[in-house]
């Protein structure tokens, strides 16, 4: 009974304010004086406003104000706030045509943290999943729906945590999507209006990285014919900070207190897998997974990172070397390129999050720098879990971390806690109903 009363709950929420948008807002980047809302209004939409004010302050109430000139169906749009004040809650409300939404939202800005600072770093919690299917039965594959119970966004929804980390395959674009321009734009839109992602994403703040499925068809490179449009939308319904140098793939970063999280790019220069790998016992140094320009990048800002925990953000696994599935380290050439830049460069605080393999599982690597290398990959929320993996041979994959293997639907959260001198990061595994099934600490002075 409590299910139905929240699912009735959220349908009337959603449709109190469907009227007005086809779906937003989502809440995007949010930095020290600016916030970004997302929203797509509807076809004929005129104007856009956004009241904010300091929470109990609404006689100090600005506003930001769109004037929208023939906007077309699929168009979402994004709106700034500047000039907000530092380590500040905020209210807002958003009127479409001179008609305001009921509902209003929240959003808090950073506040000031310098690790030269006496100041120690604040607990956080990052809410972290992959492989979200939300069912369209026309579009979909024969037989049992592929996309499972999409409740768990509600449960996500009401899982506390600072911002969320959209891990990669955020939606599946069909066969049917992927050979024309229009279905790409026509999937983007459909699945964000689903109601209970419309509810989660507008509860705190959202970042976003891909995969093959929001990329393109299943395993999808460069060769891929509709890349720019898919890059495109990407663009255009996200609302991360900045995507990519000289305008070229999504790859961004952003800071949050003492850590530092960079999200990778892992299709845009992605060769396919099919190539060779080695020849003759020759490493293909040729074969791309990041690509030139956007491996410097990683390099330049892991060289220069100050944080103690450098989160490194990837759509596919980069250390399970013995997947029968996509990973980054049968790129060889490229793999080892970077594997021997954190040596050689003693880049510290190392932590990689990966999506993609749809079940969650910790890995530990420990002959790569002097310290253990984890990566934590949480999949999925709702596609259909990959049940035969007991099958293979990563059953006992010896890099796994005991416990951690959970082979349902799920989402993942990121906790760090303590001083500055003894801070701890604890990964957590949550159900589809936010019950917490497992959990592993580790500390900032073991990853040094």
């Amino acid at each position: 009974m409590k299910k139905i009363l929240i699912t009735i709950f959220i349908a009337l929420y959603v449709n109190a304010n469907s009227q007005e948008l086809v779906s937003g807002p989502m809440l995007g980047y949010v930095e020290h004086q600016t916030a970004c809302i997302w929203l797509e209004p509807k076809e004929n939409t005129k104007e856009i406003i956004i009241q904010y004010w300091p929470t109990g302050m609404i006689d100090k109430a600005e506003k930001e104000k769109i004037i929208l000139s023939n906007n077309s169906k699929y168009n979402p749009i994004k709106v700034e706030l500047n000039g907000l004040k530092i380590n500040t809650e905020y209210e807002y409300k958003i009127s479409v045509d001179g008609k305001f939404i009921s509902t209003i939202y929240k959003l808090k800005t950073k506040r000031v943290y310098a690790k030269w600072s006496k100041i120690e770093p604040a607990n956080f919690s990052v809410t972290i999943g992959s492989c979200l299917y939300l069912n369209d039965s026309i579009y979909d594959r024969p037989g049992t729906p592929y996309g499972k119970d999409p409740q768990i966004l509600n449960s996500i929804a009401n899982t506390s945590s600072d911002f969320m980390i959209w891990l990669g395959d955020n939606l599946y674009l069909r066969e049917a999507d992927c050979s024309s321009a229009w279905g790409i734009k026509r999937r983007y839109s459909v699945n964000r209006a689903n109601q209970f992602l419309k509810n989660l994403l507008s509860k705190q703040p959202n970042y976003a990285t891909w995969d093959d499925h929001d990329f393109g068809p299943n395993d999808s490179n460069t060769s891929y014919d509709l890349s720019d449009e898919t890059t495109n939308c990407f663009k255009n319904y996200w609302a991360n900070k900045t995507y990519g140098k000289n305008g070229k793939g999504i790859y961004s970063k952003f800071n949050y207190e003492d850590a530092e999280f960079f999200l990778l790019d892992n299709r845009t220069f992605r060769d396919a897998n099919q190539l060779q790998d080695s020849t003759n016992g020759k490493i293909n140094l040729n074969k791309e997974f990041l690509g030139k320009e956007q491996m410097q990048w990683l390099k330049n800002s892991l060289a220069s990172s100050e944080s103690p925990f450098k989160i490194v953000v990837c759509g596919s696994q980069v250390f399970n070397g013995i997947a029968d599935k996509e990973c980054y380290s049968k790129y060889t050439g490229e793999f080892n390129e970077l594997i021997d830049f954190i040596k050689t460069s003693n880049i510290s605080g190392l932590i990689f999050i990966s999506g993609d393999r749809h079940f969650t599982e910790l890995l530990k690597t420990e002959s790569i720098a002097k310290y253990p290398i984890y990566e934590f990959t949480n999949s999925p929320i709702t596609s259909t879990p990959y049940s035969k993996l007991l099958e293979t041979a990563e059953a006992k994959n010896p890099k796994r971390v005991e416990g951690s293997l959970f082979l349902d639907n799920n989402f993942g959260k990121l906790n760090f806690s303590g001083t500055k001198k003894d801070r701890t990061l604890t990964f957590e595994t949550y159900d589809k109903s936010g019950k917490k099934v497992w959990e592993y600490s580790i500390k900032s002075n073991d990853i040094k």
